[in-house]
């Protein structure tokens, strides 16, 4: 006991000489750093800096005293058994000594005794006690920063800290909390796991994302071995170093056991163990959130790997806890002992042995199971983040998806990724969408500065809270409200939508593309840009977005009245008849970058209509067919790398429009030009096409540079008519050419016009040939000026001859057109690119090279011309060579027949229109080389290799060759090698036939078949064929990509959509590398069995092969493994031995196949499920059958399903109420497994249909209640008690007063049936009650007197009701039949004075219906007296009444002096008076006369009373009302000879009328100026007039009008215009006296002048304006000169001198040359351009000069 004891101080004492830092030294420390930090230092102490240094002083006792005991220790060999007790007691004083020194103080120490005696004291202790491991451990490794508390946890930030974590928790320090502050590594030695099962963490430890990798080696191992049930483990990732000898066992990377928390931690890695293995746990019986194994993808890569037949789970081995939100990727299988592995990862996908909760996991497989399983797809596309997350917005689980190098395989657990989101029926990635409005890094124009901003994506929850509804989706709307977006899915436009962006909107398409496709809208637009609006559209992905009208009624995809800025993105594939298919401009349109192609339409503008301001500060517009690229009419700038090309027109700029440089243009930039007035150019004329643009001359081209050159002028760009026919031999001039194939170097030529003059030249001066019948017969450069029509005579150029077609056509009738005679080098071009050789001939070629043994090295180049034979289009012989440069070839029989040379550079497209067999669009027996872009269609083969006699097709493809026949695609008998891209479609069989040929793919084959036979597969290799792929094969077919009989090679990119056959013996060579995208998916001819497998592919280098590059066609029948070292691939056959394992919720079995044999193809045999009943599980008497559902089972017969109900079983399936067990057992023994579920019927809810109903009776209203019966039906059973209630008008009441009542029930509940929560009633479960008879009691010998007031009649008769019932109705009276004079309304009676006195009136009263009565009528009768006469008096009437005049009138009555009911009435003409006063019940009323006249009818006053009645009437007339007029104006005029003048009264202001009267004044012609002269005048008016549509109510009055205005004649133009042509000889003076016409007289006046013109100063030969000079205006006649103003005419009109006459003195001449010489770049001047008639061989000189003007002399002779 004693040396264990010594042995473990020593120990600790050794570790404290090592470790002067750790925390035993921590006291000491921080006492001298209190020192240090004192500001008051100690003696011997110095300040350096923020450091007190100890130097010599007091201190220095300190270190001096531990020195002396390390210094008193005796040497290590004196020390023994004897001393070594108190050896270690003095280390122990040593180090506690220590503990008070600084770091600075103990570094000083000479440890060297101390380390000699600590190790002489532990080698007599001996090693330490077994018993005692937790101490020794503590004292290992160096002690992080830190408590290792909640609040502040250790920072790990290396392997050795890490270590003395480990040894703390294992010593006992269990609840210890750590931090990772980096990656850490340690592989020195096997990892021991940290918690013991003894001593568990307890602590929290925290990863923050850092991945730590240890050696895992043994059994029991992990990063921590036991973690506790408070423990929590949180964001680590776990790598692992293994060795090789594959001793993992009951081993996870992350825990051995788990019992508490791990959240958000995940294993990268495959593994190789025996026995068991948990992916990232072992056992677990805590909970594991979000955390996942990624070891390796499906099929190919690293992988879980059990040997000795071990099993494994993904995520854990055994789980009881808790597994939720995570997943396994990879394969689990286990390795055979013959050196094959099978897949069982269908039972331990997430965990092996499952009896705890395992909640949205998901792992790797071949197709989505419904359990969990999800294919490659589904990880990658986001769908499985999207579901770890639960379908929300939390964001635990990360991927970017789709995003090239930075694509996430699986969801991550990293926040710097994208948030993954479902669009529809898709997912998206939400990354943080950060970029410049460019989208890029690139400079153009006037986007020079880079700013980064957000944008927003633009989503299904976006797109619903910006519209307000769910009907706008991301896929179907845009951003309705302003900001940045990007679009996370392909737009397709609404029907009725355009998109109308709001102003500052700016939309980066995100490689998405947006659509409109409005099939019921005919014309539209995808985007309208509204005025005021600013819209950007942009893209950042480098496969680029595009927007695109499909329908065929588009009108533009951009219609622009506001601003658009285009950074980036494309506009393509529109189709329109309006101008501006892609673009339509009235704003301004900015173009930083981009493309605009593939558009057209049948008007203006495929790419842009342009009618406003366009700028092109970069982008590319491009191939906009119809239409061309951009239609200007407005105002066009371009600079930086602006291109507009591949277009025709490419810019066409109307009359009066050019460009003009914003900026300046890169030398990248290419722009054509079409100017809309260049077909009516003269010959010496130009148009400026380009301002200011000299210097960038270079970026410009003529559309048509076989009519048109650029030159310039000063600073501005011309385009004129080619001047000479020069160019170079590829028919372009040298400065627009551009390389092609071999022809890189263009040198322009000068050709001749082939005329009927040259033709006499070359075959003599009596030949009957023209030029349109024969071509040159000697070597030179021409150009055709007509077509030439050659007959039966071919032409057979000279060797070096160049002929342009000029756009013309050769036709011939020969065999031949045109030959290639022997050693001849011939060139065909156009420079206008419209040119054609035909032939006529049945048999007959286009082009031909001689066919002859002794005729050879004959060379053809053709550029840019139409070669078509009614046989062949070109047809090419032995030793002979054919180039064809961006041509057209075609033929019935072939386009192309070679058995000699044919190179392919450019475009050159080869058709054939026959089908025929034989017939072949590129017949190739010769050697065929693509350089360039080769399309060959049609044919009954595309392109046809051929082997023939001794005659081998070799065909090399470096550029692009596609190949469309309307049976084979291509067929290959000879040599074909692609380096470049092949494609071939076969319309009818297949893509590729390659019949005992050699085909070598270095590039890219895409070989399609399309018919259903197997011989027409993508690619048919047939016997004695070769196929080698080292680039990348692509083949489709109905049956078969490939179907082989002879030698395949493969290595590169395989992708093969259907199986490769192999036929009898065939194998696959592989001969290099597959790449990781190739699957090739095998058949054999030969069957594979058991213990025979079928041989599919073999290598030299098994590395070449990847897991999953050969796929079985039939998983489950035929597997693939590998022998022979993986250098062989072979088919086995295979019998399923199958295990049932019960799923973790207990309702799923899935089937294993346990036979391991190695042959399994797939091992999983699909699964069943129980589930309950499909449906509402509610009682209705029927049975309930429990449902089962297979997903891919493939295993044994599903059994019947058993129930059991409280334990006991059911005879049946179960009908009543009540909970059930259904339960289904697969498999015998130990493999067998049972399912079950259960589930329970509900109790029914009671219907109304369930009851019958009987109402009560009698049902007459009489004061008392009713009461119905509702029972059960017969036969119903387990209702509960039933309860009636009733209901009137929706309330419940007692059924006593009259009206409907509604019956409902409500239902207590029974043993099949619920109890109501609402009340039952039905239609049926109603009734009425009637309504009761009321009794009415009338008057006797009533009387009214007639022609008095009104009598009431309401309390004349009564009413009464039932006897302890309601009230009964109301009273009403009428008149009982007809009464002339009588009136009763309500219940006032009245008679007028013509009924009779005496009379009798019946009178009907009734009694109203009520809710508990019905109406009840009686009648009664009254007798009629008389009434007396009053007398009336009217006064107030005024002696005169005007219009609009308002007066009060008064009545009066005498004779009743006792009525108290009185009434006036008051009539008259409406017509001509109103009402404005008192009512005109009173005795007084005010009117106001409205019309003048009179009246048809006076003004009555009527009075009544009870007993009296009179009336009296006055009349009146209404006179018209006087105003006075003024405010009238009168017009200026210019002087016309004569006074008449034009006035306005549509402002004068009428005195004296009536507010709101229409009434207007005009005045009658014959207003006049006083004066017919220029000057101010007075104007006399004529008649005034009142209108309107109350003038019949006015008169003017006679006195106050206005009578006169004032206005001014101003002074007429006179016009002079210089007569033209006037002109003087150089040096001949005076001027001639300049002549004139002039206009602008009036009729019958003559201008008189004085003065004359004059012109611009100067004497040179030249033109010079005329001036007005002196010329002046004077009276003469009836002319008067201050009537007019004299105007010279606006249009320059020219005086020239001419040159003189040179008369053998020695003159002197100045040229302005920028006047006289504009357009002169280059060339000779001689002195006839200076004077005329001077001798031929006269000199001249120059004297002086400048740029602009020089001075120059001939000599005297």
């Amino acid at each position: 006991m004693r040396k264990r004891i010594t042995s473990l101080f020593l120990v600790l004492a050794l570790c404290l000489t090592l470790l002067p830092t750790t925390a035993l030294a921590e006291e000491a420390s921080s006492a001298a750093q209190e020192t240090q930090d004192s500001t008051e230092v100690g003696d011997g102490y110095t300040i350096e800096g923020d450091t007190a240094v100890q130097g010599k002083g007091e201190n220095d006792k300190a270190v001096q005293t531990v020195q002396a005991l390390i210094d008193a220790l005796p040497a290590a060999e004196d020390i023994s058994d004897a001393n070594a007790d108190k050896v270690s007691g003095q280390l122990d004083a040593i180090d506690e000594a220590k503990q008070a020194l600084t770091e600075e103080q103990a570094a000083r120490l000479d440890l060297t005794g101390y380390d000699a005696a600590a190790a002489a004291v532990l080698a007599l202790a001996g090693e330490p006690d077994a018993n005692e491991p937790a101490l020794l451990a503590a004292i290992a490794g160096t002690q992080p920063s830190g408590s290792g508390t909640a609040e502040a946890p250790y920072q790990i930030t290396d392997a050795a800290e890490l270590i003395w974590l480990r040894n703390a928790v294992n010593a006992g320090e269990a609840n210890t909390c750590a931090e990772l502050q980096q990656d850490v590594e340690y592989v020195d030695e096997v990892w021991t796991p940290v918690g013991t099962s003894e001593h568990p963490y307890t602590g929290t430890f925290n990863g923050n994302g850092h991945t730590i990798r240890v050696w895992l080696d043994g059994w029991g191992q992990a990063l921590f071995g036991y973690v506790g049930a408070d423990a929590k483990l949180t964001d680590i990732a776990v790598q692992k170093h293994q060795s090789k000898n594959y001793s993992i066992s009951a081993s996870a990377p992350l825990a051995r056991s788990n019992a508490g928390t791990i959240t958000r931690c995940r294993y990268s890695g495959g593994i190789t163990a025996k026995d068991s293995l948990g992916g990232l746990v072992y056992t677990n019986s805590g909970t594991i959130e979000a955390c996942c194994v990624y070891a390796g993808r499906l099929n190919r890569g690293s992988r879980i790997e059990m040997y000795n037949g071990g099993w494994a789970g993904g995520i854990a081995y055994e789980n009881t806890g808790t597994i939720v939100n995570s997943y396994f990727y990879g394969d689990i299988v286990q390795a055979q002992s013959n050196g094959t592995v099978r897949d069982i990862i269908g039972r331990g996908a997430i965990a092996y042995n499952n009896s705890g909760k395992v909640s949205n996991c998901y792992y790797g497989a071949d197709r989505d199971d419904g359990y969990g399983g999800k294919t490659e797809d589904q990880f990658c596309g986001g769908e499985v983040a999207y579901l770890l997350n639960g379908g929300t917005a939390r964001d635990d689980w990360r991927q970017n998806c789709y995003a090239g190098d930075n694509s996430d395989a699986t969801p991550v657990l990293d926040r710097s990724h994208a948030q993954v989101r479902k669009t529809g029926s898709s997912y998206v990635s939400l990354y943080p969408h950060v970029h410049c409005i460019c989208g890029g890094d690139a400079t153009s124009g006037g986007h020079l500065q880079h700013s980064d901003v957000t944008y927003t994506a633009w989503t299904n929850d976006e797109a619903a809270s910006q519209y307000g509804d769910s009907s706008h989706t991301a896929a179907n709307s845009l951003p309705k409200n302003s900001g940045y977006y990007y679009l996370t899915t392909s737009v397709t436009l609404a029907d009725s939508d355009t998109w109308l962006p709001a102003d500052g909107t700016v939309l980066c398409l995100n490689g998405q593309t947006v659509r409109e496709f409005a099939i019921n809208k005919p014309d539209f637009d995808a985007i309208t840009v509204d005025s005021g609006v600013t819209f950007s559209l942009t893209e950042c992905a480098s496969i680029q977005g595009y927007i695109y009208c499909a329908s065929s009624g588009a009108v533009h995809t951009v219609n622009n009245s506001g601003t658009f800025n285009m950074y980036n993105g494309r506009l393509r594939g529109t189709t329109s008849t309006a101008d501006g298919a892609a673009v339509y401009n009235n704003g301004t349109f900015n173009m930083y970058g981009g493309t605009i192609s593939n558009n057209g339409t049948s008007a203006r503008g495929g790419g842009v209509y342009n009618a406003s301001v366009c700028n092109l500060y970069g982008g590319l517009i491009t191939n906009n067919g119809s239409g061309g690229g951009v239609y200007n009419n407005g105002t066009l700038t371009v600079g930086g790398t602006a291109t507009v090309t591949g277009g025709s027109p490419n810019v066409y700029l109307t009359a009066g429009t050019t460009i003009t440089l914003n900026s300046e243009l890169d030398e990248s930039a290419r722009i054509g030009i079409t100017a809309e007035k260049q077909g009516s150019l003269a010959d010496t004329a130009a148009i400026t096409v380009v301002e200011g643009g000299a210097a960038s001359l270079v970026c410009f081209f003529p559309d048509d540079d076989g009519t048109y050159d650029l030159s310039f002028n000063d600073d501005d760009v011309l385009l004129h008519l080619i001047r000479d026919h020069t160019h170079c031999a590829c028919g372009h001039k040298g400065k627009y050419a551009r390389s092609i194939g071999d022809h890189t170097k263009h040198v322009d030529r000068e050709f001749v016009a082939w005329t009927d003059e040259l033709v006499k030249e070359q075959y003599g001066s009596n030949t009957t040939y023209k030029a349109a019948d024969t071509l040159p017969n000697a070597t030179g450069y021409y150009y055709l000026t007509s077509d030439v029509d050659l007959g039966a005579y071919p032409w057979a150029p000279k060797d070096g001859t160049i002929l342009c077609l000029n756009g013309h056509k050769i036709t011939g009738s020969w065999s031949t057109a045109v030959r290639i005679d022997s050693d001849a080098h011939i060139f065909l071009t156009d420079c206008r690119a419209s040119g054609s050789i035909r032939n006529t001939n049945t048999s007959g070629a286009a082009l031909k090279s001689s066919g002859s043994s002794i005729s050879r090295n004959g060379i053809a180049d053709i550029f840019r011309i139409s070669l078509s034979g009614t046989s062949v289009g070109v047809e090419n012989y032995t030793s002979n060579t054919v180039n064809l440069y961006n041509s057209t070839v075609s033929g019935t029989r072939s386009a192309i027949y070679n058995t000699g040379t044919v190179n392919i550079a450019g475009t050159v497209k080869a058709a054939c229109d026959a089908v025929d067999s034989g017939r072949y669009c590129v017949n190739n027996l010769g050697t065929l080389h693509v350089d360039g872009t080769l399309t060959a269609d049609g044919g009954n083969i595309g392109v046809a290799n051929r082997v023939e006699d001794s005659r081998s097709g070799t065909i090399t493809v470096n550029g692009t060759l596609t190949s469309t026949g309307d049976s084979d695609g291509l067929s290959n008998h000879g040599t074909l090698t692609v380096a470049g891209t092949l494609t071939a479609t076969g319309k009818k069989n297949g893509g590729v036939y390659n019949n005992g040929g050699t085909l070598t793919v270095n590039g890219a084959l895409t070989a399609i078949g399309n018919a259903s036979g197997r011989q027409t597969a993508g690619l048919y290799n047939r016997d004695g064929g070769t196929v080698t792929v080292n680039g990348t094969l692509t083949a489709s077919g109905s049956e078969y990509s490939v179907y082989n009989f002879g030698p395949l090679n493969l290595s590169g990119t395989v992708n093969v959509t259907k199986n490769v056959y192999l036929g009898t013996g065939m194998t696959i060579t592989v001969v290099g590398e597959l790449a990781d995208a190739s699957s090739i998916t095998v058949q054999t001819k030969d069957t594979p069995a058991a213990g025979s497998p079928v041989t599919i592919a073999t290598t030299e280098n098994a590395d070449w092969i990847k897991e999953g590059s050969f796929v079985s066609w039939t998983p489950g029948k035929y597997a693939v493994s590998r022998i022979d070292e993986g250098k062989t691939v072979v088919l086995r056959g295979h019998e399923h031995d199958w295990s049932y394992t019960l799923g973790s919720d207990g309702t799923a079995i899935s089937a294993v196949c346990g036979n391991a044999d190695g042959l399994c193809g797939n091992t999983n045999g699909g699964s069943v499920t129980i589930a309950p009943p499909s449906g509402e599980l509610i009682y209705d008497g029927s049975a309930k059958a429990a449902k089962l559902t297979t997903t891919g089972w493939t295993a044994a017969d599903v059994g019947e399903i058993v129930y059991q109900k409280d334990g006991s079983a059911l005879s049946a399936v179960p009908v009543d109420a009540g909970t059930y067990t259904a339960s289904i057992t697969l498999g015998e023994g130990n493999k067998a497994a049972t399912a079950s579920v259960k589930y329970t019927i509900q109790r029914a809810d009671p219907k109304a249909s369930d009851f019958t109903f009987a109402a009560p009776s009698p049902l007459t209203y009489d004061g008392n209640a009713k009461t119905a019966t509702v029972e059960p039906n017969t036969g119903i059973n387990g209702m509960g008690a039933v309860t009636v209630k009733y209901f009137k008008n929706g309330a419940k009441t007692e059924p006593k007063d009259a009206g409907d009542y509604t019956v409902k029930v409500s239902v207590a509940e029974g043993a099949n049936y619920n109890a109501t929560t609402d009340n039952l009633t039905t239609d049926g479960w109603k009734f009425t009650i009637g309504k009761a008879t009321q009794t009415i009691i009338v008057p006797t010998d009533k009387t009214i007197v007639k022609d008095g007031i009104a009598e009431d009649i309401s309390d004349w008769a009564t009413v009464a009701g039932v006897t302890g019932g309601s009230n009964p109705g109301t009273l009403s009276y009428a008149l009982e039949g007809s009464y002339t004079g009588v009136a009763l309304e309500g219940n006032q009676l009245t008679v007028d004075s013509s009924v009779a006195t005496g009379t009798t009136i019946t009178i009907k009263v009734t009694a109203e219906e009520t809710g508990n009565y019905n109406k009840e009528e009686q009648t009664f009768t009254v007798k009629v007296a008389d009434k007396n006469t009053a007398t009336v008096t009217i006064t107030g009437l005024p002696d005169t009444v005007t219009y609009g005049q308002e007066f009060i009138l008064a009545a009066s009555q005498t004779g009743d002096t006792t009525s108290a009911n009185k009434k006036w009435t008051w009539d008259y003409d409406q017509e001509y008076f109103k009402q404005v006063g008192p009512n005109a019940n009173t005795e007084a009323i005010t009117l106001q006369a409205i019309k003048a006249g009179t009246p048809s009818k006076g003004i009555t006053a009527t009075y009544e009373s009870g007993t009296h009645k009179g009336s009296a009437t006055v009349n009146a007339v209404v006179e018209k009302k006087e105003v006075t007029v003024s405010g009238i104006t009168a017009a200026n005029k210019e002087y016309n000879g004569n006074n008449t003048a034009t006035v306005n009264a549509s402002g004068a202001t009428i005195t004296g009328k009536v507010d709101g009267d229409n009434l207007t004044v005009s005045v009658a012609t014959g207003s006049t100026f006083d004066s017919a002269d220029a000057g101010s005048r007075t104007v006399t008016l004529g008649t005034l007039t009142l209108d309107g549509t109350s003038a019949a109510n006015y008169v003017l009055a006679a006195s106050g009008n206005q009578a006169t205005a004032t206005a001014n004649i101003t002074v007429r133009d006179l016009t002079v215009k210089p007569n033209s042509g006037q002109s003087k000889s150089y040096g001949t003076t005076p001027d001639p006296v300049l002549t004139y016409t002039s206009t602008g007289t009036v009729t019958g006046e003559t201008a008189a002048f004085d003065g004359a013109l004059s012109r611009e100063a100067g004497e040179d030969v030249g033109q010079y304006d005329i001036t007005k000079g002196s010329l002046e205006l004077k009276d003469s006649g009836t002319f008067k000169a201050t009537n007019y103003n004299l105007v010279l005419d606006t249009a320059v009109v020219t005086f020239e001198i001419t040159k003189g006459t040179y008369g053998g003195s020695a003159p002197t001449k100045t040229v302005n040359i920028l006047k006289n010489y504009a357009g002169v770049q280059t060339g000779t001047l001689t002195a006839a351009d200076f004077f005329t008639t001077a001798p031929a061989e006269a000199k001249i000189r120059c004297l002086t000069g400048r740029r602009s003007r020089m001075r120059f002399q001939i000599p005297a002779t």
